[in-house]
């Protein structure tokens, strides 16, 4: 019979402990990072949205509002990411969505870059958004059960 702790851990039963540690600690630091950055950035745009635009010489929306819906899913985006710094095995899935999240928002800066120019603000955000989105992408395959399953006779 299986202990509580053990049955609320599916992802983890077979893990080779030393090899669990160590990707543990690495993607529990970028999941954590990734989380804190995503934080900052939304409550950012959702607390202040005009004076970062003012800040940015860009022409704000004509609400606030169109600014602070995005700034609010960025918030539950960061909160994802913390959650999965939490326990990375457990909640590796959630960053699938952080990752789309990112690619989505780089993909259209990207297009409009091509398409006529964007300011220089967004363009930074995206490569910011971009680095992180590979590794966090990069962590969540380092949390696969079949990457860290017990070698051979272990």
């Amino acid at each position: 019979m299986q202990d509580w702790w053990h049955a609320r851990q599916p992802l983890t039963e077979g893990v080779n402990p030393q090899m669990r540690f160590d990707t543990l600690l690495q993607t529990r630091i970028l999941y954590g990072l990734g989380g804190l950055y995503t934080l900052a950035a939304g409550a950012a745009f959702a607390l202040m949205p005009l004076w970062i635009y003012q800040q940015q010489a860009i022409t704000p929306p004509n609400h606030p509002a169109y600014v602070q819906f995005p700034a609010v899913l960025l918030l539950i985006f960061g909160l994802m990411c913390l959650r999965s710094a939490w326990d990375p095995f457990r909640f590796r899935e959630q960053i699938l969505y952080v990752v789309a999240a990112k690619a989505g928002f780089v993909l259209v800066v990207g297009l409009h870059v091509l398409t006529g120019g964007l300011p220089m603000m967004w363009i930074v955000l995206a490569g910011i958004e971009f680095a992180f989105g590979v590794l966090l992408f990069i962590g969540w395959q380092e949390t696969a059960p079949e990457a860290n399953a017990r070698p051979p006779g272990g």
